[in-house]
């Protein structure tokens, strides 16, 4: 089973993620033997203009660095941008100049909300976005409480939301209600992403190989392999 990880905080020196250039190389070893060949390589969105600058120099060194050791493996570029109702029209803006990127500078945004974001402010985000011409990938939708509410999470994906949950939820998770709502999307196919929203080598170290045996396992073969990889060579041209 290979496949893409759609969200990790991988660019060391940018935000909560790796610290160094070895912890790194290590998370992408990490992911490399459960699996991962392609990672998007999304830090969290920054109001300092300097963190957009480090995070381009230090991507690079990250992909130069990583082609010695893991030649098969391919880094893109991301962003995790936080959005609430109160900076909407800021994030937008810093959309549109360029300064929050999309995923691999496609129209596609990983969306990061509050866990306790309301259905109205997601839903409210969501609709600005796709009039907007972007395509959301809500990041761990699972962890948002809003998508407890199934027929809230049935209009967002046929409104042509998109979705994205950590492996590490559908398995390893210790909160069961959380579990669960990972389990529920899935199974349901409304999730089109996966990814282990990994920030270092030791604390939310990649995890994915299990979640990916979930799938696996839970689903059927065509849709699993979908979310796992080839979603992303559709949307994201990777």
């Amino acid at each position: 089973m290979v496949m893409t990880d759609l969200h990790m905080h991988v660019v060391p020196h940018v935000d909560d993620g790796s610290k160094d250039m070895e912890m790194s190389l290590k998370m992408l070893k990490m992911a490399y033997v459960q699996g991962v060949r392609k990672v998007l390589c999304t830090s969290h969105s920054s109001w300092r203009p300097e963190a957009t600058v480090r995070y381009s120099n230090n991507f690079e060194k990250l992909k130069a660095e990583a082609e010695k050791v893991l030649p098969d493996m391919q880094l893109f570029t991301g962003c995790e941008v936080l959005f609430t109702k109160r900076t909407l029209r800021d994030v937008l803006r810093k959309l549109d100049d360029g300064e929050f990127l999309t995923l691999n500078g496609t129209n596609v945004v990983l969306t990061e909300f509050q866990p306790y974001a309301s259905a109205d402010e997601v839903e409210q985000v969501v609709k600005k976005l796709l009039s907007r011409k972007y395509v959301p990938v809500v990041a761990h939708a699972e962890r948002c409480d809003a998508f407890e509410d199934e027929g809230f999470v049935k209009r967002l994906v046929e409104a042509g939301c998109l979705l994205q949950v950590n492996l590490y939820s559908l398995v390893k998770e210790p909160d069961e209600q959380l579990k669960e709502r990972a389990r529920r999307m899935v199974e349901a196919h409304q999730v089109s992403f996966v990814g282990s929203d990994a920030h270092g080598s030791e604390r939310r170290a990649p995890e994915v190989k299990d979640g990916m045996a979930y799938l696996y396992e839970n689903t059927d073969q065509a849709y699993a392999y979908a979310v796992c990889f080839g979603n992303a060579e559709k949307w994201l041209r990777v």
